[in-house]
């Protein structure tokens, strides 16, 4: 009877992707969030 499902290498592969892109996505949105809060980063050149 053959196996019904994604071969696992092709799910952890994909799960790796995810895994990745979801990461990417929390961290955009953690600045975004901070910057919208506190404003830009003050870089050390404009302190003066």
């Amino acid at each position: 009877m053959p196996r019904r499902g994604m071969n696992p290498v092709l799910r952890n592969l994909v799960r790796g992707v995810l895994n990745l892109l979801f990461a990417a996505a929390a961290t955009w949105l953690a600045n975004y969030v901070v910057e919208r809060l506190f404003g830009p980063e003050e870089r050390p050149s404009e302190r003066g």
